[in-house]
């Protein structure tokens, strides 16, 4: 005697979905499907796939029928749809996954399209303020973790972003679910809103810095500029969910958050994004190995030494060694003929910009001491240190450091032009761990401090110029006593006999 048909059975046929199309929108095997079908596998509220399920099904309500389910379930056994407490995704999962039979005089009846396909009803859940802005957020994130790898993102941020940064808390919880969905193989596609204050800019996109280091985030800019009744933040996981907020800067309690479900919306707002990015341009550039040679080269071309420069790293970079130190570095670096001119080739592209003992209108670099000593003490060095560019052994420069050492002393004491800062970046929090370089009106450089050996360089002004500033109030911030030329040689000649 054959199984009962289970009441997914039912809700499939009364939705016109076949089992093929479900396993494709679950990502599972055709097979499980059909012995979901069949009951020969139970669906539990504990299946990884129930809300998936759920979610598809509602959507499919709406857009083919113009009903949301509760109103077509109704004359039918829906008793467990019947708390109105409860979301309609609670309710119909609460009558997938009840095992009791479906009466033969309830069984659900084949459903007529609506009569005006571009009209539907459909749920979705609503929030407001900030503090409902994070909860909203931390469902959508933890929503792209629990889905297969690859999936891609879309977002676009307007609004100001006080409902991120006026929670410490949750911003750290932001950025570690953000690593997360990053690490995860998924990719984000970013339209920045650049028309704002400077120092709201310049905060933003640091804040997005160590995100844009892994690699797996492609920025862009809307470059038109007017004024905005309304600000809009859009986040969307392509085919699956998007979450759409509004902010009005003369309402308070004024932030608004909807996520939607059902594929009309999705549809919508996915053409929306396409629609923008086609106006809109890349605002950074993001390379690694041979790109950062090219990258450098570019800049070196544009180099004319009448701007001013900041460089905030965490350790030295061996582009600010002298010639003859680096050619003994390099001498030890056992590389073939061609990997050392590539690398020759670098440090001169990159001394060009960035060594002291170059005369430009204004030199500043800032360091953190806490890192410079572990690096003094130990026998391995960072990875800015020794070029990555190319692959090599591990070598001993201890003494090449202590070289190097000797010759920022010589420019500080030579290069009027030249300032560098000493200091612990934990007790500045405007000091982000992030190793930058910005040169007034010209492009901004960061870089990650890892074996990844990826760069992100902007030369948009906007840009530029917002986050040169920044730095130059980060630089100020500085106590004096940090920044004093005597300070700064004493502990490099510290550091120099470790």
């Amino acid at each position: 005697m054959g199984r009962e048909q289970s009441r997914l059975a039912y809700m499939m046929d009364a939705l016109g979905i076949n089992g093929r199309e479900l396993a494709k929108v679950l990502n599972v095997d055709y097979s499980l499907v059909s012995k979901w079908r069949t009951n020969n596998r139970k669906l539990t509220r504990r299946s990884a796939h129930i809300a998936k399920l759920a979610e598809y099904m509602i959507s499919i309500s709406s857009a083919k029928y113009g009903d949301p389910l509760n109103k077509i379930l109704t004359g039918a056994d829906g008793s467990a749809l019947a708390d109105s407490g409860k979301s309609l995704e609670d309710r119909l999962i609460a009558w997938l996954t009840d095992e009791s039979i479906i009466e033969q005089s309830h069984k659900l009846f084949t459903l007529q399209p609506a009569r005006n396909a571009n009209r539907i009803v459909s749920e979705c859940t609503t929030y407001r303020g900030n503090a409902e802005r994070r909860a909203a957020v931390l469902q959508f994130l933890d929503y792209v973790i629990s889905l297969p790898e690859g999936q891609k993102l879309m977002l676009i941020s307007q609004e100001d972003t006080d409902w991120l940064t006026e929670d410490p808390e949750f911003f750290l919880t932001w950025q570690a679910r953000m690593a997360e969905v990053l690490n995860r193989n998924n990719r984000i596609t970013i339209i920045h809103w650049i028309d704002r204050r400077s120092d709201q800019l310049a905060a933003m996109l640091i804040k997005w810095l160590p995100l844009h280091l892994t690699g797996k985030i492609d920025s862009h800019y809307y470059p038109k500029y007017s004024e905005m009744l309304f600000r809009t933040t859009l986040f969307i996981i392509e085919n699956h969910i998007a979450m759409v907020g509004m902010d009005d800067e003369h309402r308070g309690n004024n932030r608004y958050t909807a996520i939607f479900r059902d594929q009309i919306s999705l549809q919508h707002y996915q053409g929306v994004f396409r629609k923008l990015i086609k106006a809109c341009q890349p605002l950074v550039e993001t390379c690694d190995g041979s790109s950062c040679r090219n990258l450098m080269s570019g800049l070196s071309d544009s180099f004319s030494g009448h701007q001013s420069l900041l460089l905030i790293s965490d350790q030295f970079l061996f582009s600010t060694m002298e010639e003859e130190n680096f050619e003994r570095m390099l001498g030890r670096m056992e590389l073939g003929s061609s990997d050392a001119e590539q690398l020759r080739d670098y440090y001169a592209k990159s001394a060009m910009l960035f060594s002291p003992m170059k005369k430009r209108y204004r030199c500043r670099h800032a360091y953190d001491l806490k890192s410079l000593y572990q690096a003094a003490a130990g026998e391995k060095w960072p990875f800015q240190y020794i070029p990555h560019i190319v692959e090599h052994k591990d070598i001993d420069i201890r003494d090449i450091f202590a070289g190097h050492l000797r010759s920022l002393i010589k420019a500080l004491n030579e290069n009027e032009s030249f300032e560098m800062a000493l200091v612990n970046f934990q007790q500045l929090p405007m000091i982000l761990p992030a190793n930058l370089i910005a040169e007034q009106a010209n492009y901004v450089l960061t870089w990650s401090g890892d074996n990844r050996g990826i760069m992100v360089m902007s030369k948009e002004p906007t840009i530029v110029n917002s986050i040169y500033s920044f730095y130059d109030s980060a630089w100020e911030s500085i106590p004096r006593v940090s920044r004093s030329k005597e300070f700064v040689i004493s502990e490099l000649m510290k550091m120099a006999e470790l």
